[in-house]
């Protein structure tokens, strides 16, 4: 019963927040009441009256629209793609500097990078490289991490959206929704190495390395599509 209420409260928090009022505050009082188990009629979680968070929450402002995260745990550094169809960018948050007992470092401006409309993010902690998804233009923008550049720019299917890294063989692997495809970058090359046919409106990846399986995500077929690395 506790299971079957999280996972209802977990499913509100993400539409409310990425297609209701977007709050960071809701989703404070969320997770928040999560951990205190209380759940709203009409609202994914709050929390109980006069309750406290154990947890130390800090706000950094980032671009207009946020909608992927990844962390490169060996830099310490945070990417966060904001998915403005104006003026897209990739916030650059160093968590050396900005978390939660040196708070002075979370208002200082970000590193921003230029990409149009990027909507999936990931990190290649091996060759400290950042792959960012470009919604509008089918392409995938490839970021040196060490200088925040994008030195490449690899064209995939039509409107990539998630993005996964296998480190171990040095391949991306992009999940093209509307093209019911996955796209298999050679991270060492920067080419596209094979074109994978997979399920329906296929909105999100995930990679095992220890067995070189990819999973994708199937919204409109219900499934889930695996994927032999090899």
């Amino acid at each position: 019963m506790l299971g079957a209420t999280v996972g209802r409260a977990l499913v509100g928090l993400r539409w409310w927040g990425r297609w209701g009022l977007g709050s960071s505050a809701l989703a404070v009082a969320a997770v928040t009441g999560l951990m205190a188990g209380l759940v709203l009629p009409g609202v994914p979680a709050a929390v109980a009256s006069g309750g406290a968070s154990p947890y130390t929450v800090l706000n950094v402002a980032v671009g207009s629209a946020p909608d992927a995260v990844a962390v490169d745990e060996d830099t310490d550094t945070v990417y966060v793609a904001n998915v403005n169809q104006e003026s897209g960018t990739v916030s650059v948050i160093d968590g050396a500097t900005c978390n939660s007992t040196d708070q002075a470092g979370c208002s200082q401006t970000p590193a921003t990078i230029a990409v149009a409309t990027p909507d999936g993010v990931a990190v290649d902690e091996a060759t400290d490289t950042v792959y960012v998804t470009d919604l509008e233009s089918g392409t995938v923008s490839v970021i040196d991490g060490a200088t925040n550049i994008v030195t490449a720019t690899v064209a995939v299917g039509t409107e990539p959206e998630s993005v996964a890294v296998d480190e171990t063989t040095d391949t991306v692997y992009v999940d093209n929704e509307y093209s019911g495809t996955v796209s298999v970058i050679d991270g060492a090359t920067n080419t596209v190495t094979a074109t994978v046919t997979v399920g329906t409106d296929d909105d999100g990846v995930a990679v095992d390395e220890a067995t070189d399986t990819v999973y994708v995500a199937n919204g409109e077929s219900s499934s889930v599509s695996v994927i032999d690395g090899a």
